[in-house]
């Protein structure tokens, strides 16, 4: 059984982590939802108004054009939007250190991180559940996804070991 992994980051793994954690966030999902069905149902109450009370069914239904386009094609601007700000915020926040190799033991006490000769160990009570994509995995620290595993640039039988 392998108890310790090697690794470096790169930029994409960090924007991973960012996008993982937004698309658990609860807050996040609720104010997409809010934004999507707010626009659909304003465009939709516009419809209504400019068909029915004013008579203009011409912009009606331009309202309802829009309201049906908003419903169908928001979630792929909403993917754009994001993927577009959460690069731009891991670049303002990002710090050389990021990049360093790094590698992750377990140990009774709990699992060690270890970076150029600083290392941080996190008891095993703070540690969540472990969630794996296709391209990496996922370690939740005291309640948040906090450490990204690439699992692209280690072996199979390493990640599966460690992982296990």
């Amino acid at each position: 059984m392998a108890t310790e992994i090697t690794y470096s980051l790169e930029e994409n793994d960090l924007v991973a982590l960012a996008r993982y954690q937004m698309e658990r966030s609860p807050s996040i999902q609720r104010r997409y939802r809010f934004q999507r069905y707010g626009l659909v149902l304003g465009f939709l109450a516009l419809g209504i108004l400019f068909g029915v009370v004013l008579g203009k069914v011409s912009l009606a239904l331009y309202f309802v054009g829009l309201a049906l386009f908003f419903l169908a094609f928001y979630p792929l601007y909403y993917r754009w939007l994001t993927s577009r700000t959460l690069r731009q915020i891991v670049r303002a926040r990002l710090n050389p250190k990021a990049f360093a190799r790094r590698s992750l033991r377990i140990a009774p006490e709990g699992l060690v991180q270890s970076t150029e000769g600083s290392a941080v160990t996190m008891d095993w009570t703070r540690l969540g559940p472990v969630a794996i994509t296709p391209d990496h995995a996922f370690i939740a620290v005291d309640g948040v996804y906090a450490l990204v595993i690439p699992l692209a640039r280690l072996s199979e039988e390493e990640c599966d070991a460690f992982l296990r």
